[in-house]
C-alpha cells in the first residue's frame, strides 16, 4: 500500500483548517473580496498552506502552525489590498466566459490517470479561468488574443491563468 502523502495529511489537520478560516475571518474575506468568492479565497490560503507544508522540517521549526500562521495573515491582507478595490476601469468581477464558443485541441499524456487527474481539476475550476487557461496553454494563444476573444484587459486574462494553475496545483494530485 502506498503511505499517506504528509503535505496533504498535514493540510486535512483541523487546526490548520481553523487556521484557514480564522486568517480569512480575522482580515474580514472570509465572505468573498472582489471578484474572488469565500471557495477562493479559502483555495488562495491553501495554496499558501500547502507551500508551508512543503517547506515545513521539524528539525528546523517547532511546530507548523507557527511557520503557517504568519504566512496565512500576510496572504489573506495582501488579498484584501489586492482585490478589494475596483480596478482603474471600474470592473469589479472579470467578464464571465462561456465555454461553449471556446475550441481547442488539447495534447494531454497518454495516460489515462493524469488525464482524468486534469480534466476533474479543470472542471473545478471557474469558467473564465478554465477558458483562459485552455486558450494560453493548449491554444497557444497570447493574452491579447485572448483579451480580445473574450472582451477584457490583457492583464486580467494574465491574472486569472495565474489563479488558475495555482488552483490546479492544489487540486491534483503529486505524484
Amino acid at each position: 500500500m502506498n503511505a499517506p502523502d504528509p503535505v496533504a495529511t498535514i493540510l486535512q489537520a483541523p487546526e490548520v483548517q481553523g487556521m484557514i478560516e480564522a486568517a480569512a475571518h480575522r482580515v474580514g474575506i472570509h465572505g468573498g473580496v472582489g471578484y474572488l468568492d469565500a471557495d477562493d479565497v479559502k483555495a488562495e490560503l491553501m495554496a499558501v498552506a500547502a507551500d508551508c507544508a512543503g517547506r515545513f522540517d521539524p528539525r528546523r521549526h517547532s511546530k507548523f502552525t507557527t511557520l503557517l500562521w504568519p504566512r496565512l495573515y500576510g496572504c489573506a491582507v495582501d488579498l484584501r489590498r489586492r482585490h478589494g478595490r475596483r480596478s482603474r476601469r471600474g470592473k469589479a468581477r472579470p467578464v464571465e466566459v462561456s465555454l461553449d464558443t471556446v475550441t481547442v485541441q488539447a495534447v494531454v499524456s497518454d495516460s489515462t490517470e493524469a488525464r482524468l487527474d486534469l480534466e476533474g481539476a479543470l472542471d473545478h475550476l471557474p469558467a473564465s479561468e478554465r477558458a483562459v487557461i485552455l486558450m494560453r496553454d493548449y491554444g497557444g494563444l497570447l493574452a491579447e488574443d485572448i483579451a480580445r476573444l473574450i472582451g477584457c484587459e490583457p492583464g486580467d486574462c494574465r491574472l486569472e491563468r495565474r489563479l488558475g494553475l495555482r488552483r490546479l496545483r492544489v487540486g491534483l494530485p503529486v505524484r
